[in-house]
């Protein structure tokens, strides 16, 4: 959204910077400058390290932009969520964010110690292995976001186009009543909460998918 001179304090829709359009804005306005609309429940945090749900915020609502402020946006009928696991907020909102990437996600179960976040399509680069899309997991220990997120799953069956195994992915795994392809692909960098979050390990899984190797 192109940047609105005037000198009102930015607001932070899912950690990114929207500039207000006027100094009182309701709720359905708000959403709308991250291009959202009524099928998303706006909630007002106390900050942008808030990992409480936060205030809701009706679409008639009058807020005032007096300071900057910080909302957590996610779908009313979003399809995660609805597994055996009752999720913290900061998956909660990682998860809506990445459904309106178009990464939708299937209803979150809880395993021991952690969750187990399945994309029941995520896309693969064309010509590089046996299908376009594939089944891919991602565990997310319970001290998400301070607990680092490492490896991923796909469906046992994705191969590379060659029909060879990738890199790194020999092995196979049960989960949950499962078989799992496991690539075991670290990340280089350490984990840092303040920055890293589910939404950048599925960069990092799309990065490296994109190789085809």
């Amino acid at each position: 959204m192109a940047s609105v001179q005037n000198n009102l304090p930015p607001v932070f829709i899912n950690k990114q910077k929207y500039e207000p359009i006027k100094a009182t804005m309701t709720g359905l306005e708000i959403k709308q400058l991250a291009g959202l609309g009524t099928d998303h429940e706006l909630r007002l945090l106390q900050g942008e390290s808030d990992r409480n749900p936060g205030e809701p915020i009706a679409d008639d609502q009058d807020v005032q932009i007096n300071r900057a402020l910080h909302f957590r946006a996610v779908p009313k009928d979003r399809n995660y969520g609805g597994g055996t696991a009752a999720l913290p907020v900061e998956l909660d909102a990682n998860l809506a964010e990445l459904t309106r990437l178009g990464f939708p996600s299937e209803p979150v179960l809880e395993s021991p110690g952690e969750y187990l976040v399945v994309f029941p399509r995520f896309p693969l680069p064309g010509a590089k292995y046996n299908m376009s899309t594939a089944r891919l997991m991602i565990r997310v220990p319970f001290g998400y976001p301070n607990a680092a997120l490492d490896m991923f799953y796909t469906q046992p069956d994705l191969l590379l186009a060659s029909g060879a195994i990738p890199r790194q992915a020999q092995v196979l795994e049960t989960l949950n009543g499962g078989v799992w392809r496991r690539f075991s692909w670290h990340r280089n960098a350490t984990w840092n909460p303040g920055r890293d979050t589910l939404l950048t390990f599925v960069s990092f899984v799309e990065d490296n998918l994109a190789r085809g190797e």
